[in-house]
Order: C-alpha cells, then sequence, then structure tokens
C-alpha cells in the first residue's frame, strides 16, 4: 500500500544516536506518531497511566481525559496512534505491561511501568491524515463503480459480528437483498431503524434532529470501539474527505460531524469518544484514509484491494468502519442530499 501521508521528523531534544538512558526489559523503536498524540505528549515527567492492554495495543490515558494508543505496526498510523517496531507475531500483552503503570516521557523516550518498556522515539516520522488528494478524483460514475466493488468485497469477506450484515441493506450496489432483519444479530436489528433514520436526516439537512439517532447508536455493539461508534467514525471521515476533493459542502458537512461527535460524548467508550472527535475532522487511521482515497481516484481492483486490508482490521471495527465509509459515499453521491457533491 502505497502511504501518500504528510510526514515529517519528530523533533527531541536527544541525539538520535544516543544510547537509550533507561535500561528497560524492553526496547522499542517508534516509526510513526500522530499529530494528536504528539501534542498531547510534549514536556517532561509523567504524561499519564495504562488504561488498557490488547495483543494491538496499549491505551494510555493522559491528563484531561486524553488519550494514546502505543499499538504494532500492523495497526497503522492515526492521529492518536504512536506505532512501533514490535515484530509481527509479537502482542503488546506480552511485554509485561500492567494496567494503571505510570508512564513517563523523558526527553526523546517514553517510559512505561518504571522499567518494563522503553518507546524511543528518534526515528518517528510525524503523520497527518492527507486529505489533499494529489491524483484528479474519477468521475461520478467511475466512484459509483468503485463503490459497488467495495461493497460486494466487504459483504462477502467482512466479519459481521458487528453491524457488518447491514451492508446489502443499506447501501444500494446490485447485491441481492437475501437476509432480512429476521437474520440479524441483535446489534444489527437495534441499529438498522436508527441508521436509517439518522441517514434520512443527513440527507434533508435536518441537523438539529440527529442528536436522538446518534445518542441510541452510540455504544451499540461489540469492543472497545463498539461497533456503532466505528461505523460513525467511518462515515465522518469519509463525509469530509469526498468533500475535501469533489469540491462538496464542507460547511454543511462540519455541522453534520460537529453535530455527531457533540452527541455521542458521554455515551460511549473513552477510546471511542476520541476517536469520534478525531474523525468528525476528517481525521482518521492510514488504512481506512487510503480506502476512502482509492475509491475516489482509483481502478475498482486497487478499491477493492485497499478495502481487504481494512476488512481485517480488529474484529469487526476494519467492517464496521467500511460499512460507516459507504453510507458517507451513499449520501455524498445522492443529488438530492443536503451533503451531496454529485
Amino acid at each position: 500500500m502505497s502511504h501518500l501521508v504528510t510526514e515529517e521528523k519528530v523533533r527531541s531534544p536527544t541525539r538520535r544516536d544516543s544510547p537509550p538512558s533507561t535500561i528497560a526489559s524492553h526496547h522499542l523503536n517508534a516509526t510513526s506518531i500522530g499529530s494528536a498524540a504528539a501534542n498531547r505528549i510534549r514536556g517532561r515527567g509523567r504524561i499519564g497511566r495504562v488504561h488498557s492492554i490488547f495483543s494491538g495495543a496499549i491505551d494510555v490515558t493522559l491528563r484531561g481525559d486524553s488519550i494514546i494508543s502505543i499499538v504494532r505496526e500492523e495497526v497503522g498510523s492515526g492521529p492518536i496512534n504512536i506505532v512501533t517496531d514490535l515484530p509481527r507475531g509479537r502482542s503488546m500483552a506480552e511485554l509485561g505491561v500492567k494496567k494503571n503503570a505510570e508512564v513517563l516521557r523523558k526527553d526523546g523516550e517514553i517510559v512505561i511501568g518504571g522499567k518494563v518498556v522503553l518507546l524511543s522515539l528518534q526515528q518517528a516520522r510525524l503523520y497527518r491524515t492527507e486529505k489533499d488528494f494529489p491524483t484528479k478524483p474519477r468521475s461520478i460514475s467511475e466512484i459509483s463503480a468503485n463503490v459497488a466493488a467495495v461493497t460486494r468485497t466487504a459483504a462477502r469477506r467482512g466479519h459481521h459480528q458487528g453491524l457488518g450484515s447491514l451492508i446489502p441493506l443499506l447501501v444500494p450496489s446490485g447485491i441481492e437483498k437475501k437476509k432480512g432483519p429476521a437474520a440479524l444479530n441483535s446489534f444489527s436489528r437495534l441499529a438498522l431503524p436508527r441508521v436509517r433514520s439518522l441517514l434520512s436526516k443527513i440527507g434533508e439537512g435536518r441537523i438539529s434532529e440527529l442528536g436522538a439517532e446518534v445518542q441510541n447508536l452510540a455504544g451499540l455493539g461489540p469492543g472497545l470501539t463498539p461497533s456503532s461508534d466505528d461505523m460513525l467514525s467511518g462515515l465522518m471521515a469519509s463525509l469530509v474527505l469526498i468533500a475535501h476533493n469533489l469540491k462538496g459542502d464542507a460547511e454543511m458537512v462540519r455541522r453534520v460531524n460537529r453535530k455527531i461527535a457533540l452527541s455521542a460524548r458521554k455515551r460511549t467508550t473513552m477510546l471511542s469518544e476520541e476517536y469520534l472527535s478525531q474523525a468528525a475532522s476528517g481525521e482518521t487511521n492510514e488504512h481506512f484514509q487510503e480506502l476512502i482515497k482509492k475509491m475516489l481516484t482509483a481502478p475498482p481492483n486497487e478499491a477493492k484491494r485497499s478495502a481487504e486490508l481494512v476488512l481485517k482490521v480488529g474484529e469487526t471495527s476494519g467492517t464496521d468502519t467500511v460499512l460507516g465509509i459507504l453510507l458517507g459515499f451513499r449520501l455524498s453521491l445522492d443529488k438530492k442530499s443536503a451533503v451531496g457533491v454529485a
């Protein structure tokens, strides 16, 4: 996958070739750091405590109730992610880090749990979500063909324990709608009428009425970032990036996304709130950004390959986010929609 994100060196007072200042059980190097994460760990001393530990990530809560994620390479760069060189096949949970362990910033390093993990920031590059795509967007009919290709791929190859089974019901693409509501899991059955109502109100520009649907969706589904939240994040990020590159109504999109993000507050997990807040301004994981870019600028086979990569993210997060991205394209390509660009 090509990486056309904006990158630059993260400045540190420590020399790049200087040895680690702390003797630790595990030494890792950061390869990229999201712009939000970089801003949040400025200064020295205690920056926060470990919130949760998973195979792919260590989440750290900071002062002011913000959060950063220290992740494996395959998770990808993102606004709050610090990507490490932990070898593939290794789990963050194997490093011996404990929940509530103290996290310190010492010059160009992060020290986790006293001397358990030392993370060097010397080689890290700064990640910002690329919003101006250098390749000219394809025609609306070609973009629609990409949407159909990604929809079919997600319906066949996605993980449907979350909201993935809603894809054939919500995204027109020529997929035969074989599954009715009776075949849906409990999360999807609850979400379906709420998502339909949300899409209708966005399309009609009834922004002040979005709150009830968002509040009923936020936090719904399995995972630390529940399925409905992943869907909403994909929806918001795609609305921003599509409007930006197809010269849509950016102000209308900003108002829609702001209402969604505000309505979801205190209704879901801390990590989900963070992702929703970032997505409202179009900031997202590099894999999701790349999929949206391919759908706008590349032929169907490239969009399909990008979708296949995204669908592997997490247990259901990749599929649920793809659902949101597809809904963003559905609204954006509708000439009658308040956020339409066609």
